[in-house]
């Protein structure tokens, strides 16, 4: 698999502390429109999840277009972070 050089490689191996357990980012999935969508496992449970980590800026300009079409739905979890 060929990496995005704009892809942000300081998420791989990363730990991500969720409401119902901890993540740990094994791989890029793909390019979002609001970010990044990365593979994740639980490390807990050991099941694979896909992550998306947002660009709170694109979020910020949906929030002021009050076009919620975007949105996607259900969300299973979401926690804001600094990473």
């Amino acid at each position: 698999e060929q990496t995005n050089l704009e892809t942000p490689l300081c998420y791989l191996g990363k730990d991500i502390e969720g409401g119902r357990e901890v993540y740990r980012v094994e791989d890029h999935l793909q390019k979002a429109i609001f970010g990044d969508v990365w593979k994740a496992v639980g490390l807990s449970s050991g099941r694979a999840f896909a992550v998306k980590v947002v660009d709170l800026g694109m979020v910020a300009q949906l929030a002021r277009s009050q076009d919620n079409q975007l949105c996607e739905t259900p969300l299973c979890e979401v926690r804001y972070d600094e990473m």
